[in-house]
């Protein structure tokens, strides 16, 4: 989760990363370019999901844009297996716009 994502930074190419989390016996995090990432269109927000542990693993991913009351108000999934090594990146340039993230009417809490 990316609390008070309106605080964080908007300029292109700088990232956030999540603390490392489990799950499936592996140690990930994410990263996200809240003004966009390199190949990200004007007032995209990128994010990326990374594998930080061995050995490699191939997976299917999704990431949600949940509104405050935990609803599901985006959503983007990967259509195939991506193999994952250690400190491989895997994820979405264009995951959605900045501007509707801080829309107050989307009443979206966080990412």
């Amino acid at each position: 989760h990316f609390h008070h994502f309106e605080s964080l930074p908007v300029r292109k190419l700088v990232q956030v990363k999540s603390p490392v989390f489990r799950c499936y016996n592996h140690e990930w995090r994410l990263t996200i370019y809240p003004g966009g990432d390199i190949g990200s269109p004007d007032g995209m927000i990128a994010v990326y999901l990374e594998h930080c542990s061995r050995p490699k693993i191939s997976a299917r991913y999704a990431f949600k844009i949940r509104r405050q009351n935990g609803r599901v108000f985006d959503e983007v999934t990967s259509f195939r297996y991506d193999r994952f090594t250690e400190g491989k990146k895997w994820g979405w340039t264009d995951l959605t716009e900045y501007a509707t993230i801080v829309n107050p009417a989307n009443r979206v809490l966080n990412l």
